[in-house]
């Protein structure tokens, strides 16, 4: 590797602080630590990233001290929905329009012709401006951190400046015509999980490259010396309960009303029982929250479930916790609150799909229960209630599996292959 810095430009255009943002801080930590072999002092990577204006995590990038090559960041719409006229709005909602849109021939139609209008109202205008702050950037490699529907405008913009070009597939989308026809632009394909891996193949992205790098955590973030009292005295839950967690985004495929249906099962046995539920409403859903508190009320438990909303401790919240609950009700494409969970050393009893999968073995390092069946999760959570010593076992085996795959290490080696390979095969 030459002892000049490569210049690595990231984009990631989301609008709120979840899990893909979370997961680029990390990787930029790792690389902007790595020294190059040629020159002990000089470091590998020299790091800028562009964000969504909007996203409150931008203060926090700046604070890093990862990105010499600087924070910067650009006005989207993304996550938020397409915005069209108000004639359009109707049409699109008038009863007549939505089911002749269910006949396969108009529906492939009416996806081909709105991309089309997406790419003249959105997409060049965004590529142009990225293409200018990219520019100015001189990058050798840009890396978009998130999956092609979501990167569109991004890797036209870096195309146009012949850059070459990483994505790191984080979701399990389809992909439209236009799509596919922006992998062939793209140089290396980064996967969170095999799952991803071979859902973007059946949908058709052409890759030069491809390569499961799993996610990661930094083991320092959680040390065996985190308690849980301080936060417990902060959300009045008593010292002694039977604390059940369930951290994430409050949108519905994340399965909280399957954790409050599970939970109120629990309670008939476990009189010391209290549901910790952490996590933002999502701008997809903002009333979700409120019909979450409205099935506690149903279910009798208001009293025992606390709602702590948006949290950026996460080691002392899974540290609050005796069992941690994943209760996706569609495929995770990975499950960083999976590995989060496990390397706080706490069970982990996850929803049997997608890339959580890979991550776990039931009844070695975690639970696994059907995504969606809230009579199974009351039966791992009765279970690892009254038998203290299995839920020991399983925290132990995660801690280790987390030790063995999913450090920042072993996350930032992966990525690094992808980029020597690339960056070899282009030259400096």
């Amino acid at each position: 590797m030459s002892a000049i810095p490569r210049i690595l430009a990231f984009v990631d255009l989301a609008p709120r602080a979840g899990g893909s943002i979370i997961s680029l801080q990390l990787l930029a930590q790792g690389l902007a630590a790595r020294r190059c072999p040629e020159n002990g002092a000089a470091p590998c990577y020299r790091l800028a990233v562009i964000l969504n204006a909007a996203n409150p995590a931008v203060t926090r990038y700046r604070d890093s001290g990862a990105f010499a090559g600087g924070v910067q960041t650009i006005g989207s719409r993304q996550g938020l929905g397409d915005a069209y006229p108000a004639l359009v709005e109707q049409a699109r909602s008038s009863g007549a329009l939505s089911r002749l849109r269910q006949a396969p021939t108009f529906k492939a139609a009416w996806q081909s012709a709105g991309m089309v209008v997406r790419l003249a109202r959105e997409i060049l205008p965004q590529a142009r401006r990225l293409r200018a702050v990219l520019a100015r950037q001189h990058p050798d490699l840009v890396h978009f951190n998130d999956i092609v529907p979501v990167s569109r405008a991004g890797i036209l913009a870096a195309s146009w400046l012949h850059r070459p070009i990483v994505c790191h597939v984080r979701a399990l989308d389809p992909l439209t015509w236009f799509d596919r026809w922006l992998t062939r632009r793209v140089d290396g394909f980064i996967y969170i999980s095999q799952a991803v891996a071979d859902q973007q193949r059946r949908a058709g992205a052409q890759a030069r490259r491809g390569l499961v790098v799993p996610n990661a955590v930094n083991l320092d973030d959680f040390p065996s010396a985190l308690r849980p009292g301080a936060l417990r005295q902060e959300l009045s839950i008593a010292h002694d309960a039977f604390v059940v967690g369930s951290l994430g985004r409050l949108v519905t495929w994340k399965g909280h009303q399957v954790a409050l249906t599970a939970f109120a099962a629990l309670t008939q046995q476990c009189p010391t029982a209290h549901l910790l539920i952490a996590g933002a409403p999502d701008v997809a859903e903002p009333g979700l929250e409120h019909e979450l508190r409205e099935l506690a009320a149903q279910l009798n438990i208001s009293d025992r479930v606390t709602f702590a909303g948006q949290r950026d401790d996460v080691p002392q919240v899974l540290a609050t916790l005796d069992v941690l609950c994943h209760c996706a009700i569609e495929p995770e494409p990975f499950g960083r609150v999976v590995i989060e969970g496990m390397a706080a050393r706490r069970p982990v009893i996850a929803s049997a799909a997608g890339g959580v999968v890979e991550i776990i073995e039931s009844g070695v390092n975690g639970l696994l229960v059907p995504p969606g069946d809230s009579a199974a999760l009351a039966a791992a959570l009765t279970d690892l209630w009254q038998h203290p010593l299995k839920a020991a076992t399983l925290a132990a085996a995660g801690r280790q599996r987390v030790e063995t795959h999913y450090t920042l290490a072993q996350h930032v080696a992966g990525v690094e292959a992808m980029y020597n390979d690339i960056l070899g095969s282009v030259g400096p």
